[in-house]
Order: structure tokens, then sequence, then C-alpha cells
């Protein structure tokens, strides 16, 4: 098994995600301390976590293979891409003050 190279991917996801879904998902951190919450529009709910990042996962997936060949269970690669996520925010709210 391979190690997965985190500068890799962090790139991968930065090219993935437009500028107005990155500012999309760091609102989203701002206002709800996570990227991908579920909202309530007219009633309904509606989970960003099932919509965009779930479009993230599978990307990377596609690209690297995680999944057996890096990371063993689906579970602990949802949790490997939302920290990154989060990590990727923090950066880019750092860089921007």
């Amino acid at each position: 098994m391979s190690a997965l190279n985190n500068e890799e991917v962090k790139n991968e996801i930065s090219n993935f995600i437009d500028k107005e879904l990155w500012e999309t998902l760091v609102g989203f951190y701002d206002k709800y301390k996570n990227p991908f919450p579920t909202i309530v529009e007219d009633g309904c709910p509606i989970s960003v976590n099932m919509f965009v990042g779930r479009s993230i996962r599978n990307h990377i997936q596609e690209k690297f293979n995680v999944v057996p060949d890096k990371i063993k269970e689906w579970g602990t690669y949802e949790d490997y891409i939302y920290n990154m996520i989060v990590n990727m925010i923090k950066e880019y709210k750092k860089e921007s003050y």
C-alpha cells in the first residue's frame, strides 16, 4: 500500500473547486462551522455534503484510487477529505487577513 500524497490531493481539490464554490464552502464554514452542512431552503433540507462533498470525494477517488489502495475504509476516507477541506479553509482564511 503506497502513501497518499497530501499536497497532490490538496492541489487536485483546489483545481476541482471553482472560486465561487470555494467562497460558498468558506461561507458555510464561517456560518455553520462545517463546509458541508445540511441547510433548509423553503422548508426542504439540502445536503451540501451529498452534492458537493460527494463530488469532491468521487473526483479524488477516481484520480488517486484512494480506497482501498491507500485508505482501507470509506468512512476514514470521508473523514480525510472533510479534514483536508477544513484545513484548506483555515489556511485560506489566514492568507486572506
